[in-house]
């Protein structure tokens, strides 16, 4: 009997020491996970940082290429004489046969 109560408590000692192993291994893992996400919220802060100081340095130049090319299309389009309606000649022609075929 005195022999089974040591191994009850040699079994409960070894319990305790891996439940204490898990719950260091556990609190190791939660700050890594910690750390990891701190780094990786400080990547993209750094990146939108990169993102938006690229945009401020690159929208006054689309801006004034967007300003050629819009005056460049308007020159342009003012050039272009607009072609008369289609059939338009023949469509009064046609009217003044039929016209004058009702006269008759």
């Amino acid at each position: 009997m005195l022999q089974l109560l040591r191994d009850i408590e040699e079994h409960n000692k070894a319990s305790l020491a891996e439940r204490r192993s898990m719950a260091e291994h556990l609190q190791e893992l939660h700050d890594w996970l910690v750390r990891d996400q701190q780094d990786r919220h400080a990547s993209f802060r750094g990146l939108a940082e990169r993102i938006q100081h690229l945009y401020s340095a690159l929208l006054p130049s689309m801006n004034e290429r967007i300003q050629q090319l819009h005056s460049a299309l308007s020159e342009a389009n003012s050039n272009i004489i607009a072609p008369p309606p289609p059939f338009r000649k023949y469509l009064h022609m046609n009217y003044i046969s039929t016209h004058a075929w009702l006269h008759t």
